[in-house]
């Protein structure tokens, strides 16, 4: 029985030896000890110290302490393969970054072809001038052909001095129908380029730009542009489009020595071939040639398809600084070959400054409330409404300037056809030396019929004679000193002042 029981008491210590060496080993033991798939010391799926399964591509398991220093520019699940994985943009390093790859680094695939989503409001204060994200490069080797979605943040105090260089913009060159910049705010800008210049693009070639806007101010040449400096289908892209987009910024052209130097000039798009809808600008825009206060000059050169103006509005004056010709109008500066002008106003003053006399080559002015002049073609402009105060050309002789209340030229019937608009009777033309009263009245005629503020004033007019459609546009807030407003706008309250 004595030999029995120390029997089993050898068996017990040995077991207890054993059971205390096992819990003195490694870390990598099973479940219940220190290292198994607890918060140890790791190196499988856990918070730890992990290197697998990290936020933001971290490599000490603390959340957004990435291999950069900041919250962007992560290495981990954010690939930037695809709008649900995109590479995020927190600093102004990211977004130095964004088309413009490090080797071996954290923005290592940051191509021009990537997609991108801003998480925080940036402020590029720091840098003195701006390099423009793409640009048109061989076979378009370096343009944009990504996706930026700023998510709704703002980038502040942008500024680009580069007035011998074109295409210049937050983006310089975006491309081909894959290539979407949207939901994004410029605020104080300055920007200053030669040709296609846009306080968010300065050119866009078969792509969208939706939901940005601009404040500030934008400069150039020709194709100028407070949001977008030209959008067209050049190169077989048929389709490109700016929308939801609006533009505080004044925008102007510096003066050149010649006429055909100067291009057109746009509160939110210089040149547009394709679609602009749902927009609006409210700075002054001024030019040497052919100025619109929402969109320069459209058509559809290049092969793109009919180019459309719809569901916008401009309060800024509308001026040109060029005295040899002028062609302004209070929406779109000309209209080219296919193009739709629809249900649009405007309530600024529109002004052409000419001098023919001195120029006797250059014989026209074209100036209107709505369009500045129309194509031989004949386009459609309808349900547009002129509510300027003041409608002038300084040209001295009747016969050198075209000015209408809503379409300057047309010279119907071979060029704009209009269907049902309306300009404010107490509207003033001004042509020095020249009878300055409307005679072309009619809601088909380039006057356009006659209203007052009790009509324009009155919601149900919109709507009801205007057609303007309630599913776009808000009238809540409509009044004789107040038009209209957009839906689903980002940015600012709007307060459209009919002067």
């Amino acid at each position: 029985m004595k030999t029995t029981f120390k029997v089993f008491l050898i068996i017990a210590l040995v077991a207890v030896i054993v059971f205390s060496m096992a819990g003195c080993g490694d870390d990598g033991g099973g479940p219940g000890f220190p290292g198994g798939g607890n918060t140890g010391g790791n190196t499988g799926g856990n918070t730890g110290g992990n290197t697998d399964s990290n936020t933001g591509g971290n490599t000490d398991g603390n959340p957004g302490d990435n291999t950069d220093g900041n919250t962007g520019g992560n290495t981990g699940d954010n690939t930037g393969s695809s709008s649900a994985n995109p590479f995020l943009v927190y600093t102004v390093e990211d977004l130095s970054h964004v088309g413009n790859p490090s080797t071996g680094g954290a923005y290592d695939n940051w191509t021009l072809s990537a997609y991108y989503k801003q998480m925080a409001d940036i402020d590029l204060s720091s840098v003195t001038n701006w390099t423009p994200i793409g640009k048109i490069g061989s076979k378009g080797s370096n343009n944009f052909t990504g996706s930026y979605d700023g998510d709704g943040h703002t980038i502040k105090n942008l500024t680009i001095n580069n007035p011998s260089a074109d295409s210049q913009g937050l983006f310089g060159y975006i491309a081909t129908p894959t290539a979407v910049v949207e939901n994004v705010g410029i605020v104080n800008c300055n920007i200053k380029g030669r040709n296609h210049v846009g306080g968010v693009v300065g050119e866009n070639i078969g792509g969208k730009v939706q939901n940005c806007y601009a404040t500030g101010t934008v400069t150039g040449a020709g194709n100028v542009g407070g949001v977008v400096g030209f959008s067209g289908g050049v190169g077989g892209f048929s389709t490109t489009t700016v929308q939801y987009c609006y533009s505080t910024v004044n925008v102007s052209a510096a003066p050149v020595s010649n006429v055909s130097d100067g291009g057109p000039v746009g509160g939110v798009v210089g040149v547009s071939n394709g679609t602009v809808q749902y927009c609006y600008a409210t700075g002054n825009v001024s030019g040497t040639y052919v100025v619109g206060g929402v969109v320069g000059n459209t058509g559809s050169q290049h092969g793109s398809a009919t180019a459309v103006v719809k569901n916008c509005y401009a309060t800024g004056n509308v001026s040109t600084t060029n005295t040899s010709q002028a062609i302004v109008g209070g929406v779109v500066g000309a209209i080219g070959e296919d193009t739709i002008v629809q249900n649009c106003y405007a309530t600024g003053n529109v002004s052409g400054a000419t001098n023919q006399e001195n120029n006797p080559v250059q014989t026209t002015s074209s100036v209107g409330g709505v369009i500045g002049q129309g194509h031989k073609f004949g386009n459609p402009v309808q349900n547009c409404v002129a509510l300027n105060p003041n409608i002038s050309s300084s040209g001295p002789m009747e016969i050198y300037n075209k000015v209408g209340r809503v379409i300057g030229e047309g010279d119907e019937p071979k060029r704009t056809k209009q269907m049902n608009n309306y300009g404010r009777s107490d509207s003033n033309k001004v042509i020095p030396r020249n009878k300055n009263t409307w005679e072309n009245i009619g809601a088909n005629a380039l006057d356009g019929a006659n209203i007052t503020s009790a009509d324009w004033g009155n919601a149900g007019w919109w709507t009801g004679k205007a057609k303007f459609d309630e599913a776009v546009w808000d009238f809540s807030g409509v009044s004789a000193a107040r038009g209209p407003v957009l839906k689903d706008m980002p940015g600012a309250a709007q307060n459209p002042a009919i002067k």
